[in-house]
């Protein structure tokens, strides 16, 4: 059965400090020490950038299926259209 975080966390320079801690308690039985290393370093990359650059609340969702993890960050900033590939 998947397990799953999710989290609000406060715009401020503390929030990837909240997101690593939430990851290692919710998720470090879990999975292996590297892969909770690993999300650890990504998810605080995400948070960090969206404390920086996004606006309004900052909510980290992350769902771990066995060693499948799928997750996202989203603040209410305006974030980019993703490019699309062009048709030829």
């Amino acid at each position: 059965m998947p397990d799953e975080l999710h989290l609000t966390l406060p715009r401020h320079e503390t929030a990837a400090t909240v997101a690593r801690r939430a990851i290692r308690s919710r998720f470090g039985e879990h999975l292996e020490p590297d892969r909770v290393g690993e999300l650890s370093l990504l998810v605080t990359e995400l948070v960090t950038n969206a404390v920086i650059h996004g606006r309004g609340v900052i909510t980290l969702k992350i769902r771990v299926d066995g060693q499948d993890v799928d997750g996202e960050v989203v603040d209410e900033g305006g974030g980019f259209e993703p490019e699309t590939a062009s048709k030829r």
